[in-house]
């Protein structure tokens, strides 16, 4: 396999490749919050990461978006 397109390519599809784990986590990340809100409040720092993991995920797949139109 060559290198050609460079690191720019690659980041962009392993970003397309997390977009749809990140769909799934943030689906069970809401239903957490709504079923077990008190629960979850012990581990509010954990959720707040995961969140800008899959707020960060989406922002770079729309950056990667914009810049091919």
């Amino acid at each position: 396999m060559e290198k050609t397109r460079g690191w720019k390519h690659d980041v962009e599809v392993i970003v397309d490749r997390i977009i749809p784990y990140a769909l799934i986590l943030l689906f069970f990340l809401i239903i957490g919050e709504i079923l077990f809100a008190e629960q979850i409040r012990h581990y509010s720092l954990f959720v707040s990461t995961i969140d800008s993991f899959i707020i960060g995920a989406f922002v770079f797949d729309l950056f990667f978006k914009y810049r091919h139109s």
